[in-house]
């Protein structure tokens, strides 16, 4: 009995783990302009509604709240879907994610030309075309981000510029529109736009990643993969390629290989754990210290057929999307710069400007650096058991370990014990209530009021677009400065947003209302872009994916929550001046709740940085 289990516990086991290198340029520009379009066509939607606001109330013949419901649960699906929508994405790839989503959404707003009630608007608007939204906004920003490593903060800038370019560009075409058609025509109009998204999206082909295969000795660490493949858990329990040699004692011979469709190309010799220029990676909890070098030759290059799929269902589903799992790395959703990383700054330290020769999929030989091919591994969580027995398998799995391990690891709620998490989260979701109050009524308020004429008030919205796009960039250049301490920033933004939205409800000229619009553009351009940053900053890289599926779920129930109750203090009073007053009282509630963290970051300073 026990040289049986000897025998066993020296088994040799076959552990994969698939690191995608991003192109950082190339066809990642087409993506980037692609991804731009999508988010023009869905935020340039949602964010002129406000316009359709009189049109709705008089069609039927509803309340305020109401109608400012049917845009909440559109833009509130947004983030409510969120971690599902990118849950998906982990097994069946971006594109036909937002493929899929382009679809369900333009059927939705097409559907809803046929309404004769706002109770039907609310599902097949801001049920069905918001479902759809979901599925493409948060594929189409980490489509962007899966593309990019060095150029990803400027990648992710560009991209989110296109929700002020879509303010800008459709709020005087919406209300141009309005003088000629109605509404229905409008809304074809939409589905036609969001339907082409469809096409777009054919530009988000997957990448081509590295397989890394790894022999090894079966004992202790293999014992706790298989107690872990028991159950899916979230991707902090499982170790990086980085810490795989560490635990497997001496490695005699690992292999990358590129998969294409029906073969891959291996390169022996190319890891090995050797003292000499090694990196150091942060210890984890179970898994001790790794030690790896990289060494800058390429020994041998044999080429070997494989095909893995046998399934006739799901054949080509499956191959184009083998191994591929973008949410197994840590670092999906940082739209930040890799700069402000503590992480990425280790590796800059502990490497030279060697590169390691690669062949890719196309046949082309690829020069990767070091740092590039250690920071893509540093972040990239091995497989589970269960994923790897799934990827050999013959049959389809309903459920299977990609998705739900997404799931689990964007809704563990156990990082709402991290005090620092949670002030942030309960700031962000009280900013929501208030933050979209401008841009939904500020039309509708001057429009009332006989302040500005319909179209003057349209190019209010097109002021908080300008500056919006604008800001967004600005911000994201801020967010690269590793010195500037962005919390602080966020509370002076969300100050100034307070005292504009105080501010406006004494301004009854042309030329205040829109210095007004194009100030509270950048208010919201900050917030749109430091969320990652922060969360990084807060409860560091390893835990970004599970904090921001949570900080999606209270995004979305705040979306749907916060304008419709806007509507309603405007009902109960009778003055958009009230609704105002609300807005700047709770952005500034927001401020004060996430204050104490500027001064705990301060406590910690001789700490080292996340």
């Amino acid at each position: 009995m026990k040289k049986k289990k000897e025998k066993k516990d020296t088994e040799q086991v076959s552990f994969e783990n698939i690191i995608t290198v991003p192109p950082d340029g190339g066809w990642g520009w087409v993506v980037v302009v692609a991804a731009f379009y999508c988010i023009f066509v869905m935020d340039g939607i949602a964010n002129t509604f406000g316009l359709l606001i009189p049109v709705f109330q008089k069609e039927f013949d509803t309340t305020l709240a109401e109608v400012s419901l049917i845009n909440s649960l559109f833009t509130g699906f947004y983030f409510l879907f969120g971690p599902v929508a990118s849950s998906l994405s982990n097994r069946f790839g971006f594109r036909a994610i937002i493929i899929s989503g382009s679809i369900v959404s333009a059927c939705g707003i097409g559907i809803s030309v046929f309404n004769k009630s706002v109770h039907f608007m609310f599902f097949t608007y801001g049920f069905v075309g918001g479902l759809g939204f979901s599925l493409m906004y948060i594929n189409v920003l980490l489509t962007v981000g899966f593309y990019f490593e060095r150029w990803r903060a400027l990648a992710t800038g560009i991209t989110v510029s296109a929700s002020g370019a879509g303010t800008f560009s459709f709020a005087p075409a919406v209300q141009a529109l309005l003088e000629l058609y109605t509404w229905k025509y409008i809304f074809l109009g939409y589905a036609a736009l969001v339907f082409l998204c469809s096409v777009v999206a054919m530009c988000f082909r997957p990448l081509h990643p590295i397989h890394l295969k790894v022999e090894i000795e079966e004992g202790t660490y293999l014992k706790k993969q298989r107690e872990l493949g028991k159950t899916v858990q979230s991707n902090a329990n499982y170790p990086t390629a980085a810490d795989l040699p560490a635990h497997v004692g001496s490695v005699n011979e690992s292999k990358i290989s590129v998969p294409s469709s029906t073969e891959s190309l291996e390169i022996r010799g190319l890891l090995t754990t050797m003292r000499e220029s090694s990196i150091r990676f942060p210890r984890r909890p179970g898994y001790g210290r790794s030690v790896l070098d990289i060494i800058p030759s390429v020994p041998e290059i044999v080429k070997k057929e494989r095909c893995r799929r046998f399934c006739p269902c799901c054949r080509k589903c499956c191959r184009k999307t083998t191994g591929v799992r973008p949410l197994y790395r840590d670092d999906i959703f940082y739209d930040g710069s890799i700069n402000r990383l503590q992480h990425n700054h280790e590796l800059l330290a502990a490497q030279s400007n060697r590169s390691v020769v690669t062949m890719m999929a196309t046949g082309h030989l690829n020069r990767i650096s070091n740092r590039s091919l250690l920071y893509n591994m540093s972040v990239s969580r091995l497989p589970t058991k269960g994923d790897i027995l799934e990827e050999q398998s013959s049959r389809c799995h309903v459920c299977p370990e990609s998705l739900t391990r997404a799931l689990r690891t964007m809704f563990d709620f156990s990082i709402m014990k991290k005090g620092n998490f949670l002030l942030f989260l309960s700031s962000t979701t009280l900013l929501t209530f208030g933050s979209l109050v401008p841009i939904q009524f500020s039309y509708v308020r001057v429009v009332e009021m006989n302040i500005l004429s319909k179209e003057e008030a349209s190019l209010l919205l097109a002021a908080i677009g300008i500056t919006n796009t604008v800001g967004r960039i600005v911000c994201g250049l801020l967010g690269s400065i590793r010195r500037l301490d962005i919390i602080l920033l966020h509370i002076l933004f969300l100050i100034f947003g307070a005292l504009l939205n105080i501010a406006v409800v004494f301004f009854f000229d042309k030329t205040s209302l829109f210095v007004y619009a194009t100030l509270y553009g950048f208010v919201l351009a900050e917030q749109g872009c430091m969320r990652s940053v922060i969360l990084v900053k807060l409860v560091g890289l390893e835990s970004l994916t599970n904090a921001f599926g949570i900080l999606l779920l209270f995004l979305g129930l705040s979306t749907i929550a916060g304008i419709p109750l806007a509507g309603y203090i405007k009902q109960l009073t009778g003055t958009y001046d009230y609704v105002f007053y609300y807005s700047s009282g709770i952005i500034a509630l927001s401020a004060l709740i996430v204050t104490p963290l500027v001064f705990r970051r301060r406590s910690q300073r001789d700490q080292q940085p996340l």
